[in-house]
């Protein structure tokens, strides 16, 4: 039996704004290309550096193929952060091994900007 390969692979990262819409994220991870790996957990996470009006939203989506001209999305799962200042929300989901593009979106913080993380932890 061949040992199993683990690898972790950046999704997003980065802090967004207060005032982003999902329209126009705060941050906007690069479309991953994730054929190669059997599917695996997306792991995610939203902090606050101060307290927010509004939490933000992490997003993961999906394509099929985001270069096409007119590129399908479809959201894979999304979950909120909290209200305090300093909150440190963290959320996981499976990755199945049908989908071959993914990224994640952070965006509708109020009042205080917020970072926002995403890692893949897959196996091949």
């Amino acid at each position: 039996m061949a040992a199993v390969t683990k690898t972790s692979v950046a999704i997003a990262s980065g802090t967004g704004a207060a005032g982003s819409t999902k329209a126009v994220p705060g941050v906007v991870g690069v479309w991953i290309d994730v054929t190669a790996y059997n599917g695996g957990l997306l792991g995610g996470r939203i902090k606050n550096n101060g307290a927010v009006g509004v939490g933000g939203t992490l997003t993961w989506q999906w394509s099929p193929d985001p270069t096409a001209g007119a590129p399908k999305i479809y959201d894979l799962y999304e979950f909120g952060g909290g209200l305090a200042a300093n909150s440190d929300i963290t959320a996981s989901v499976r990755l199945d091994k049908e989908i071959k593009f993914v990224r994640a979106i952070g965006w509708g913080n109020t009042t205080s900007t917020v970072d926002f993380e995403s890692t893949l932890a897959a196996g091949n």
